[in-house]
């Protein structure tokens, strides 16, 4: 471990440097900046409260309710929690992205540093870590939390799958953990880096990743299946109908001599334009078959940026489910760290252009972010407001802009749409609410909860269905007399399924570990000997 302080300690400081806007600054003003900051605080909320996995966000568009974390990857916001208990959520954004950059450049040196000299896998890990698309676009740009995250587990894969191919008691169960931690992160980024790991699994001699890959993804089963159920209602493809947000719209083209995207601006053309221009160089001068794997990957993520890949995103659903070509540059930036850190254990002459051109491809997006930085910055003095969610659209059938939810969560907790009575809210969570309703004839209640498939109700021990009403909102019919009831978003079978698989995997993962700590039965510890009679 000495070997390792001073590049540790390097990085450390480097963390610090590039994170230094986020200390001085704030978290960026970034594309979904304040669905982020909503969404660490009502997590943080229900999670300090005792549940274990919160869904359903109880507390956002003011109090209507959202099935965010039926398809949003909860890892990065567990990880968040610990700093949002104790101090604001854009503040708790920034220190955990902070953390992000810090353990990328760590997890990417080591990775490096399992087949690269010291020198090689520390400048490797550097450009990783303060990479274009990472640092400029993903952080201080897009504000993309939980892609930022997403480069932290790529390198720990492929960190343990160097140590299984020398077979390290543990690597295998390391590729579960750390494949399951980037599917609950960013299942986008986990998307385009499966194909990547098992190539570079087989190309390695490594068949058994196979295994760590399928037994991470039933680690994540109990977020991803739920996940998969849930896209026919709170779907992304709702948000592509807007046109700015089409996959063709955001193609990599060679204008003016910049490689540029109709829907971006100039810190996002630098950054696609150098990193690229050094991939090819890279690509050249690693030339050799050790290389040859990360050339081949970043020349395959390139041209999946490109309108040559435009019949994939035609005929292939999944593929239009990663949105945007450009994200392919997660896949890239991994390609160039790896052919840096090749390049620079090649030779001596060669390593001071590599290097210092490397610096110059991560430094220039970075300087064009940071000097506008502070202007953006004021938003941080605004409200929270009524803690709105961007995808309320997408599910809901009510009124789902700022302006009509926030009329929405003034209204009563509960109200009569016919009939007439009381009623009262005696107790409720996040998923069950218990009301005491009287009335004489009988009566269709609202409830002040936006409507998503699976809420019921339950009167005298039997259950139905909710429906929604003409505002979106949850109602149900009372009858006649005094009535307790029970409005409840039970565990629904793709929940239930999910927990079961993970659960499984655990237990699988748990016997891979112990394993090879455990002798076989009928040996001993004392070497035994024949009797000499």
């Amino acid at each position: 471990m000495r070997r390792n302080g001073r590049p540790i300690l390097f990085l450390s400081l480097l963390a610090v440097l590039a994170g230094m806007p986020l200390l001085l600054y704030g978290y960026p003003f970034g594309h979904d900046v304040v669905a982020h900051s909503v969404r660490v605080q009502h997590f943080t909320a229900q999670l300090l409260s005792g549940e274990f996995y919160p869904r359903w966000m109880a507390g956002m568009n003011g109090g209507l309710g959202s099935p965010d974390f039926f398809v949003y990857g909860p890892a990065p916001f567990y990880i968040t929690a610990v700093f949002a208990a104790w101090m604001d959520p854009l503040h708790a954004l920034a220190a955990s992205t902070l953390l992000a950059i810090w353990l990328s450049g760590l997890v990417a040196y080591f990775w490096l540093r399992s087949v690269a000299t010291g020198v090689a896998a520390t400048i490797g890990a550097c450009f990783y870590m303060l990479a274009p698309y990472h640092l400029a676009i993903d952080v201080y740009e897009r504000a993309a939390f939980a892609e930022s995250w997403a480069f932290v587990w790529m390198p720990l894969v492929l960190l343990f799958m160097e140590r299984l191919r020398r077979g390290k008691r543990g690597a295998l169960s390391g590729i579960s953990v750390a494949y399951a931690l980037l599917v609950m992160t960013h299942p986008i980024t986990a998307v385009l880096f499966t194909p990547v790991v098992l190539l570079f699994g087989w190309r390695k001699g490594v068949a058994s990743c196979l295994d760590g890959v399928l037994l991470g993804a039933g680690l994540s089963a109990f977020y991803i299946i739920p996940a998969i159920a849930h896209e026919r209602y709170v779907s992304t493809s709702g948000l592509r109908v807007d046109p700015d947000f089409h996959w063709a719209r955001h193609f990599l083209w060679v204008d003016r001599g910049l490689l540029w995207l109709p829907a971006s601006d100039q810190s996002f053309r630098w950054a696609l334009t150098w990193t690229l221009l050094l991939t090819l160089g890279l690509g050249l001068l690693c030339l050799r078959r050790r290389s040859m794997f990360w050339t081949l990957a970043a020349t395959a993520a390139a041209l999946f940026m490109t309108p040559l890949s435009a019949p994939l995103w035609e005929w292939w659903g999944i593929v239009r489910a990663l949105q945007f070509p450009w994200r392919a540059q997660a896949i890239v930036t991994l390609a160039v760290a790896a052919l840096l850190a090749a390049a620079i254990e090649a030779g001596r002459p060669r390593s001071v252009v590599v290097t210092l051109t490397a610096a110059l491809v991560t430094l220039v997006p970075f300087a064009t972010v940071v000097m506008n930085y502070p202007a953006r910055q004021a938003y941080h003095e605004a409200p929270m407001g009524i803690g709105y969610d961007v995808i309320t659209r997408v599910w809901s059938k009510a009124q789902a802009d700022p302006g009509g939810i926030e009329q929405l969560s003034r209204l009563p907790e509960g109200s009569f749409l016919t009939g007439g009575g009381s009623l009262r809210v005696e107790r409720q969570s996040a998923r069950v609410i218990h009301i005491l309703v009287e009335t004489e004839t009988g009566a269709t209640i609202q409830l002040r909860r936006l409507y998503y498939p699976g809420w019921e109700f339950e009167i005298g021990g039997r259950a139905a269905p909710t429906r929604p009403d003409a505002l979106g909102l949850i109602s149900f019919e009372a009858p006649a007399g005094q009535s307790s009831v029970i409005v409840r978003l039970p565990w629904e079978a793709s929940e239930k399924a999910g927990m079961w698989v993970s659960l499984a995997s655990l237990l699988g993962v748990i016997s891979l570990t112990v394993r090879p700590y455990v002798r076989p039965s009928g040996e001993s510890g004392a070497v035994r000997r024949d009797d000499p009679k």
